[in-house]
C-alpha cells in the first residue's frame, strides 16, 4: 500500500493537481494532451482531403446501426476500387440508409485511400468543436472531484 501511495504522490507532483497553483498543469495532463494526441492524426487526414479534395459518388455496402451508426462504402477511381466507411458517415439516420444507395465521397487528390463520407470542412470543424468542448469541461469537473475526495481523506 506504502508503493501505491508513493506512486499516486509521484504522479500528483508531477502533474500538478496535487497543488493549488498549477490547475493549468493539470488540466493540460489529465485531458488536452490525451486528446489532442488521440485526434490529432484523424485531423490531419481529413485536412490532407479539405487542401486538395476530389469526390466521386460511391455506395453503401454495409451500416452497423448499433455501433456509432456506422457505415462502409466503396467508390472507383480510374478504374480502381477503393473502400471506407466509419461512424454516421453521410449523416441521417442509419436504419433509414439502403445498401447500395448512392453517397458521395471525398478523397485525398493524391491518394484516394483517404476517404471521407461528408464534407471535409464539416468533418473539421465538427472534430475540432467535439474535441474543444471535452477538453474544456471534463477537466475541470475530474479536479474539482478528485479535490474534494482528497480534501475528504485529509480530514478523516
Amino acid at each position: 500500500m506504502a508503493d501505491d501511495d508513493s506512486l499516486r504522490g509521484t504522479l500528483l507532483e508531477w502533474s500538478g493537481c496535487g497543488r493549488s497553483g498549477s490547475l493549468g498543469r493539470c488540466w493540460l495532463c489529465l485531458f488536452a494532451a490525451p486528446i489532442v494526441t488521440l485526434q490529432f492524426p484523424y485531423i490531419q487526414r481529413v485536412e490532407r482531403i479539405r487542401q486538395k479534395p476530389r469526390t466521386v459518388l460511391g455506395a453503401f455496402t454495409a451500416k452497423n446501426c448499433a455501433h456509432h451508426a456506422s457505415r462502409s462504402f466503396e467508390f472507383q477511381v480510374d478504374g480502381k476500387t477503393y473502400h471506407g466507411g466509419g461512424a454516421s458517415e453521410a449523416g441521417g439516420d442509419c436504419d433509414k440508409i439502403q445498401i447500395g444507395a448512392p453517397i458521395t465521397i471525398y478523397y485525398e487528390y493524391a491518394n484516394p485511400t483517404n476517404n471521407i463520407g461528408v464534407e471535409p470542412a464539416a468533418e473539421l470543424l465538427n472534430e475540432i468543436i467535439s474535441v474543444g468542448l471535452v477538453a474544456l469541461f471534463f477537466p475541470p469537473i475530474l479536479i474539482w472531484n478528485f479535490r474534494r475526495w482528497r480534501s475528504s481523506q485529509i480530514t478523516h
